[in-house]
């Protein structure tokens, strides 16, 4: 790291001011005296940048005010801000809605950021302050697009072209803006020369709110940067602060903002990607959107602007000379082209921009601002930062003299840029909401104008309490518990509390936002190796396109669905909150996911090492991009969790991270299979279909939410995570993570997991929205005599819940808990009987009547499909299990978060098929077709005898299967040791739990070979959940079903007549044929599908 930094700096002699603000008497250090060493040189300025100057404002000959006849005239102050704009109809104010460019003002929602503010209880004390500063407002940097747009007007009225209407007033109009520097925005004059109000009233509202943190006997050090605005700010602000004989009370750290010198107030100067097309992401988010919003705006200026091809990009840049000129000239003409709605487009753009280029979608936002949070981190816990850490600059951090640890008044100034990307790397997940570019989301918290106008600041106070402070106090009465003194960390941006719980589960959910201090440090210990700063800055990877930042939506087998999207680092997991149902899962989690190469060196030989001898191999870390066979790498960063007035905190805060890691494995595992084939070591040199085979695999690292001191040897007993180091270790209390670094999921155990393990339901509060059921009852209601339409029905549309799937509490279904908790159990112990002199386990009752068993979305089809009891009821039963309303696998292009009107409705969630299930197979069973099959052709009395005499069987259980809730087969699942299969088995051919079934497709539509795999591999699935002492599945199929498929050229088709292929699909899910048995009735092939041949079912 560059250590070359210059500081500048103003050394006052004098004695510092007292609290009441004395003026020292004692004499200042000339700031260019010879005695004073160039790195505490003030003036003249170093690196300050442009610093062109636009013309003075004249606001008395040019405000138009007021506007119109009948228009009250209001003063400016010292702006004008009263302008009528068209749709405003709430008297708000559009210099609000600037974004970046606002004006200063506090966040104006009435609950801020989330909580309401509190005072401190008594006995209560803040201890220090660390305040992070933007400049006040400037004019444009150089090279700003709106300068080409003020060339090309001057251009156009130059050759007699002639602007109309509300356009006229660029007949006489021409670019008059400065660049870089602040504007003179409530500049007075003094001696001390111009003044910005805004940074002075910054400085004397937190002498008010922190002026008794000073002590009078010290003097501070401050930190800005050289660039002329970024100076002037903070002197305005000490000014403010101290009096304008601050230089006695503080010095001035003037750190080198450019390119080649490390700046942690400039992070972005020494993130070489930060400034490339890698990072372009929010800036063509903002493109996207500005062709929408602004479309009728673009028209309306095209018909008022003559020969001048009015375009969007026009109008966006018109849209931006308003803030600019405001603030320089105190009105603009170009505001009121645009209507209110407009002004609400221009700040999302904005919020676009900022978002994918600085925040959570960009993937150099957390580096650019990695650096300051660990200077933060440092000062709270009073240490330099001696080693090279990001763009920190270890000469000045490594020196106390510079990096003072002893203040209780940290005062920086930065930029908006660097300011946004801080707040990444904190990991404030609240930012981190996909923005997507048709439009605001719903509560959308990543609004810049409330984060970022000018003058923007971020207070952190740390409060020292005589005992905890109660996480919901509403009084000074309640505010303590019982307990020693505690510290705590409290965030505020813009004089509004952020709640740091809704980023920071470990928090808590406060009513007043604070976090305990040592929580938050623990926090904080990975949020360095999470902004991957080396990799960010300055590796090579793909750019994102705006398709690629498109969100997948993941369907969980319980009809829950959530969206991933693309963020810093990673990628977050945000369940849907939709009218149907509440969300099973926390409002989102964040992962890492990195893939690793492996290269292989070889040392030449020397003396004391052979020439075979190989150096250790050097492992390359790269963002995901795809899934790699083995080099996967996977940890769950941070996790927001939902608010305390709406569910209480997870019984066991291990089941929740097991939860979420399992419906992240599930997003992982439906992503495209890698290439099985080894490529490595000397199969590199075997054509590719002779290679040998791996597993897929995905590492589970122990970083992040992972570091628990005992998490992964928790999710390791659950079965879904794995090592091969089974050793006990020899670190006797498991603080080093000793046999736990190496830990991995692999896509064949992965998908033998029951569902059940994992997916649970957090509890709601008492006066909670949420009720406790669910709409997607699995089992039928009791018995209705009633033969009205309503009462077959059985409408569950008074249990809408957190979104678990499952049936009225009298009959629950597979998951659902009356006590919100995992719903799996394991097999019982094996007892033995006899059937027919076989002796056999005593077998599990099966799923009653009707009860829904096996759900699962299939992305290929954009369709659930679910297995479901058959059922003797003479009533059509209904669909009991999720629908997908044909919801695509994955969102479009530049989708948002799902609304209502994408999910089912209750009408097609409770789906009603039109027959019994009697009169289906009586359907079914006298096709030809299938008669020829099963034999089991003739009047509805044969179907219904055949299907009661299906439910009376020991050893197997009819089953309807559903698409979308529409049935389309019929299958018998049955344990082959009892049945007739079982008697031309003996000996090591049979074994106790091996498994079997019967099927049959009754519905033409629902016929084809990929629909065909999907549900046999579907059934096989079963199999191996129902029990895992399951090892096989046996299906004797007729010797004939082969797939014989002749194939005439001539003809240009395939005959009609062929047989058949019912083996043949047989082969391509995993099952390979055994052997031929001769049953009375048929002749059949023996085909066998092993549990250890398993991978995963098809998608």
């Amino acid at each position: 790291m560059l250590g070359a930094i210059m500081i500048l700096a103003l050394c006052g002699l004098g004695q510092a001011a007292n609290l009441n603000r004395k003026q020292a008497t004692s004499t200042t250090a000339s700031s260019s005296s010879s005695t004073v060493p160039q790195y505490f040189q003030i003036s003249p300025e170093i690196w300050a940048g442009p610093t062109a100057t636009g013309r003075a404002p004249f606001l008395a000959q040019s405000n138009p005010a007021p506007f119109g006849p009948s228009a009250s005239f209001m003063p400016n102050q010292p702006l004008e801000t009263a302008i009528p704009i068209v749709g405003d109809t709430n008297n708000a104010s559009i210099f609000q809605l600037m974004g970046n460019l606002s004006p200063y003002f506090p966040n104006p929602r009435r609950s801020g950021f989330g909580v309401q503010e509190y005072p401190l209880p008594p006995g209560a004390n803040i201890t220090e302050v660390q305040m992070l500063h933007r400049h006040g407002s400037r004019y444009p940097t150089s090279g700003s697009s709106i300068t080409t747009f003020g060339a090309k007007i001057l251009n156009s009225t130059k050759a007699g072209n002639n602007f109309t209407g509300a356009l006229s007033f660029l007949n006489t109009w021409s670019y008059q803006l400065g660049a870089e520097i602040l504007v003179p925005i409530g500049q007075r004059e003094s001696k001390e020369g111009l003044i910005p109000l805004r940074l002075f009233d910054s400085g004397v509202l937190h002498y008010y709110q922190y002026g008794g943190l000073y002590n009078t006997s010290t003097k501070i050090v401050a930190r800005t940067t050289t660039q002329d605005r970024m100076l002037k700010s903070a002197e305005y602000f000490l000014a403010g602060f101290f009096g304008l004989s601050w230089m006695n009370n503080a010095t001035l750290e003037v750190i080198i903002e450019q390119n080649g010198f490390n700046n942690s107030l400039a992070g972005y100067l020494q993130c070489n990607d930060s400034n490339s097309p890698v990072s372009a992401g929010g800036t063509n988010a903002s493109v996207v959107w500005e062709n929408i919003y602004l479309q009728n705006a673009t028209q309306r200026l095209k018909a008022l602007s003559g020969n001048y091809n009015w375009t969007v990009s026009d109008s966006y840049n018109a849209q931006t000379l308003c803030p600019y000129e405001t603030v320089a000239f105190g009105y603009s003409a170009f505001c009121d082209l645009f209507t209110y709605q407009e002004w609400q487009g221009f700040e999302y753009s904005i919020d676009l921009s900022f978002a994918g280029g600085l925040s959570f979608q960009s993937p150099t936002g957390r580096a650019i601002g990695i650096g300051y949070v660990q200077e933060v981190l440092a000062r709270l816990q009073n240490h330099v930062i001696s080693t090279p850490t990001a763009q920190d600059n270890i000469t000045l951090d490594n020196n106390t003299v510079t990096f003072p640890l002893n203040q209780s008044l940290y005062f920086d100034f930065s930029h908006d840029a660097n300011i946004a990307a801080v707040l990444a790397a904190f990991g404030l997940t609240q930012f981190a909401q996909f923005l997507p570019t048709t439009g605001p989301p719903a509560n959308q918290q990543m609004i810049v104008s409330h984060l970022e106008p000018f003058g923007a600041r971020l207070d952190i106070e740390i409060i020292k309490a005589p005992r905890p402070v109660a996480a919901n106090r509403t009084t000074s009465a309640n505010a303590y518990l019982s307990g020693s003194p505690t510290n705590y960390v409290h965030f505020i941006i813009n004089q509004r509390t952020l709640p740091l719980g809704a980023s920071f589960p470990a928090c808590g959910n406060r009513t007043d936002g604070w976090c305990e201090l040592s929580t938050f440090l623990t926090v904080q210990n990975s949020s360095l190796a999470t902004a991957m700063y080396d990799y960010s800055c300055n590796g090579i990877y793909f750019v994102l396109s705006l398709t690629q930042m498109a969100p997948n939506l993941v369907h969980l087998p319980n009809g829950q669905t959530f969206t991933v999207t693309t963020v810093f680092g990673g990628l977050f997991f945000k369940a849907n909150e939709l009218n149907v149902h509440h969300a099973v899962f926390p409002p989102g989690w964040t992962i890492i996911l990195q893939s690793e190469d492996e290269e292989e060196e070889h040392v030449e030989a020397d003396d004391d090492h052979g020439a075979d001898e190989q150096a250790p191999k050097r492992h390359h870390i790269h963002r995901y991009r795809q899934p790699t066979l083995t080099h996967d790498n996977l940890f769950i960063s941070s996790i927001s969790s939902p608010s305390s007035s709406d569910f209480r905190p997870a019984t066991s805060p291990t089941r929740q991270i097991a939860m979420m890691l399992w419906a992240t494995l599930w997003w992982y595992f439906h992503q495209s299979a890698p290439n099985p084939h080894l490529t490595a070591g000397i199969s590199s040199n075997v054509p590719e279909a002779g290679r040998p085979k791996g597993e897929w695999r995905i590492n589970i690292k122990r970083e992040g939410i992972f570091k628990g001191r005992h998490l992964l040897q928790k999710l390791e007993r659950m079965g879904l995570i794995a090592s091969e180091d089974s050793y006990v270790g020899v670190d006797p209390d498991g603080r080093h993570g000793e046999g736990w670094t190496e830990m991995f999921v692999s896509q064949r155990s992965f998908w033998q997991l029951d569902a059940r393990l994992f997916l649970f339901t957090l509890s709601p509060t008492l006066h909670s929205p949420h009720p406790g059921s669910s709409p997607y009852p699995s089992r039928p209601g009791s018995p209705n005599r009633e033969s009205t339409a309503s009462a077959r029905l059985e409408p569950q549309a008074d249990a809408i819940t957190q979104g678990l799937w499952s049936p009225t509490p009298s009959s629950p279904g597979p998951f659902a808990s009356s006590s919100h908790l995992p719903t799996y159990y394991p097999p019982p112990p094996p007892q033995y009987t006899f059937t027919n002199k076989v002796r056999h386990p005593i077998r599990s009752k099966p799923p009653r009547q009707g009860e829904t068993f096996y759900t699962r979305y299939i992305p290929s089809l954009g369709q659930y499909l679910s297995f479901r009891v058959a059922s003797l009821s003479p009533r059509p039963p209904a669909h009991n299990g999720p629908v997908s309303n044909n919801l695509p696998a994955f969102l479009p292009p530049n989708s948002g978060i799902l609304t209502s009107k994408d999910m089912p409705s209750m009408d097609s969630l409770n789906h009603q098929q039109q027959t019994c299930d009697a009169e289906l197979l009586h359907k079914w069973m006298n096709d030809p077709r299938i008669s020829a099959a099963w034999g089991a052709s003739g009047p509805l009395e044969t179907q219904e005898k055949f299907l009661k005499t299906s439910m009376n069987s020991k050893h197997s259980f009819p089953v309807i299967g559903c698409w979308d809730g529409k049935p389309f087969g019929y299958f018998e699942i049955y344990w082959v040791k009892e049945d007739q299969l079982g008697r031309y088995l003996a000996g090591n051919d049979l074994e106790d739990w091996d498994r079997g079934f019967h099927v049959l497709v009754g519905e033409q539509e629902f016929r084809g070979e990929h629909r065909v795999q999907v549900w046999l591999s579907a059934l096989v699935h079963y199999c191996w959940l129902a029990d895992p002492r399951t090892q096989r599945v046996l299906v004797e199929p007729r010797l004939d079903n082969e797939k014989r498929v002749p194939y005439f050229p001539k003809l240009c088709c395939i005959v009609t007549n062929r047989r058949n292929r019912f083996i043949g699909y047989l082969h391509k899910v995993g099952f390979y044929r055994e052997r031929e048995i001769a049953f009375p009735f048929k002749q059949a092939a023996l085909m066998t599908f092993e549990r250890e041949a398993w991978e995963a079912p098809a998608l």
